[in-house]
């Protein structure tokens, strides 16, 4: 910890990227639709990425997945990779609605062969360093082990054949540091209590806001971002610095806000 010279405060620590997992975020489910399945992560290291995809909540894997597919993540940055994998169901087959289904992402080194699975014995989800520092650890961060009949992997649940079993979440925009409580935690309770019930539990959540609030950010998510960004990116993207004449180009003279957290916040920025 330091303090940044000229504004009184204390800035964030250095990231260390080499005592991070490799998975940055994600997994996240991010499209299903019945005959594919995409699941995104961010990385931080390059990696070949396969995505099996199990169907069932509970019991002995089959030896063969029910969908598969591989994929090489995108360098974003020096220490930020991307891939949104997507796992096929072999010809003329269909996911089967209304079914829990369970998933494992595989972590290859080799990026030779962008489309050739990943080994059999390369890293999992909860593998050590992956998600977390151990296979307890990262059990703890992807799954609901106290639910009942809950899966022993990262999962998701096709919606069901009659309309009226569907299960959906909708929400607006999501603006973390507004007034009031953030409801997103109660779909984690929602999981929480139904992750084992086919019938119960969602099967998609639904954001129809117009936007994420990209250009409204709190005072101190946007230092985190712009230090530990600089990190990931390998880069400085900051703006330059801002003449005193141009402050109301954008917007921010006449905001009763901009205040003296802002002006102390826009100095680390400038760093």
């Amino acid at each position: 910890m330091g303090t940044s010279a000229g504004t009184g405060g204390t800035a964030l620590p250095t990231l260390n990227v080499a005592a991070l997992p490799l998975v940055l975020a994600g997994p996240i489910v991010r499209r299903v639709d019945r005959n594919t399945v995409t699941v995104w992560l961010a990385l931080k290291a390059p990696r070949k990425v396969t995505l099996d995809v199990y169907e069932g909540a509970t019991g002995a894997l089959p030896t063969t997945p029910a969908l598969t597919g591989t994929r090489v993540t995108a360098r974003i940055g020096e220490n930020l990779h991307v891939v949104a994998v997507t796992a096929t169901v072999p010809s003329g087959g269909a996911l089967k609605s209304g079914t829990i289904h369970r998933y494992s992402c595989r972590f290859g080194e080799d990026l030779s062969a962008p489309t050739t699975p990943a080994p059999a014995a390369a890293p999992d989800l909860f593998g050590p360093t992956i998600v977390a520092a151990n296979r307890d650890a990262a059990r703890d961060a992807l799954l609901y082990i106290g639910t009942s009949g809950a899966p022993d992997m990262p999962s998701f649940v096709t919606p069901p054949d009659r309309p009226a079993g569907l299960r959906l979440f909708h929400a607006s925009c999501r603006k973390p540091h507004a007034e009031g409580t953030d409801a997103l935690s109660i779909l984690d309770e929602v999981l929480a209590a139904d992750a084992g019930s086919a019938e119960r539990r969602p099967q998609q959540l639904i954001l129809t806001g117009n936007q994420i609030y990209a250009d409204d950010v709190a005072d101190g998510l946007l230092h985190m971002c712009t230090v530990y960004g600089k990190a990931l990116l390998g880069r400085d993207e900051s703006f330059a610095t801002i003449a005193p004449g141009h402050t109301e180009f954008f917007g921010l003279r006449n905001k009763p806000e901009y205040t003296e957290a802002h002006k102390t916040l826009m100095a680390y920025v400038a760093e």
